[in-house]
């Protein structure tokens, strides 16, 4: 029976060993697609390391912040860019407390080209600059401000002809103030970058080298509410002493150097006026609409010492002009009624774009071709 059996048992060890033998090959085979998958999904989106929002480039855990109270008690609602559709957007929102005592802010992400309509594009270029800001540094064509600012991403990403740029904001409530104070110009900027990268990937637009930030950006030099009001937007000529004096005048936010400077001049803590001079190309072509040499609609605008085209009427202005054999953007928003030159803008936009010009190095009489 032993004698019998002995070759049987033989038989069912060895099925056995080759049915080992399948599982083993099968598990390995598993994990090898596992970790191909895994190196593609963090090659196109980012590691997997922790539960990341806004398409990857806001993890739980690190990263840049732009909440004051930290980076728990989130959640977030989000649209990714595709290729097929390459616009996107995120709102993160940390929250806290109930009733009186409840605290809440909240972070906007957008990824697109903005309107096409120009009166509808006008308004959302007038959202992008609301808050001021200075210039990314090095070649990144973007700017920051304290929780606010955008990127315009490269040519290869645009749609349509137009720019594309992400952008990030804020807001909050429960304590009088608004925007997210823990931003700041160095971690917006770093989100800025990050979601740049992430956003062109999930677009299908992204270089062979991701965008990188050499040094954090760093808010340039502004007056303080305190501070003597005698040269609004630190422009030499935009407004007289005795004028900003008695209109109460007093610059709240703005700044930048040479070929870009923002300003936001407030009466009694209200927005009074918003002025931009732009001369990056491309953010220059986020005004045209285009990648190309696009002309900005309008008419010939008459300032003192240059030739201009563009739009100008009660509620501002928009220009195109030369600066230094390339072109500028020039750009003003009236607020609240002050009783000043601020209201008029026929008035103030040249002394804007003359004293602007002059700071950037740009010699009078430009020329921009139509």
């Amino acid at each position: 029976m032993a004698d019998g059996g002995a070759p049987g048992g033989a038989a069912v060890r060895a099925r056995g060993r080759r049915g080992r033998g399948r599982v083993l090959i099968g598990a390995l085979a598993v994990v090898a697609l596992i970790a191909a998958v895994s190196a593609l999904w963090q090659t196109q989106f980012g590691p997997l390391t922790h539960a990341a929002r806004c398409w990857g480039a806001w993890p739980d855990e690190g990263g840049a912040s732009l909440f004051d109270h930290g980076d728990r008690d989130r959640a977030s609602d989000e649209v990714s860019p595709t290729p097929e559709a390459p616009r996107g957007r995120c709102t993160v929102t940390w929250s806290r407390g109930t009733g009186s005592a409840a605290r809440q802010q909240r972070a906007r992400v957008g990824y697109g080209t903005g309107p096409k309509a120009e009166a509808a594009r006008r308004s959302w270029l007038d959202g992008l600059f609301a808050r001021g800001g200075d210039p990314l540094p090095g070649a990144l064509p973007g700017f920051v401000g304290d929780g606010s600012g955008a990127l315009v991403l490269p040519e290869r990403c645009d749609v349509d002809g137009r720019p594309s740029v992400v952008t990030v904001g804020g807001a909050r409530q429960g304590d009088g103030r608004a925007g997210v104070a823990g931003g700041g110009f160095a971690r917006t900027g770093r989100l800025l970058v990050d979601l740049a990268n992430h956003g062109m990937r999930r677009a299908g637009c992204a270089p062979e080298r991701p965008l990188r930030m050499a040094a954090a950006p760093t808010a340039s030099a502004a007056p303080s509410p305190s501070a003597s009001p005698s040269e609004p937007c630190s422009l030499p000529g935009l407004l007289g002493r005795a004028e900003t004096a008695r209109g109460g005048l007093a610059s709240i936010s703005g700044g930048g150097r040479g070929d870009f400077r923002t300003c936001v001049v407030s009466q009694r803590g209200e927005p009074a006026a918003q002025f931009a001079m732009v001369a990056r190309p491309r953010l220059v072509a986020l005004f045209d609409g285009t990648a190309g040499p696009a002309r900005l609609p309008g008419d010939r605008i008459p300032l003192p010492d240059r030739r201009a085209y563009g739009r100008m009427d009660a509620s501002g202005a928009t220009v195109r002009a030369d600066c230094a054999g390339r072109p500028a953007i020039y750009t003003m928003r009236t607020g609240r009624t002050t009783g000043t030159s601020l209201d008029d803008p026929s008035t103030v936009f040249p002394r804007f774009v003359t004293a602007a010009s002059r700071a950037a190095g740009c010699p009078a009489a430009g020329n921009a071709s139509r």
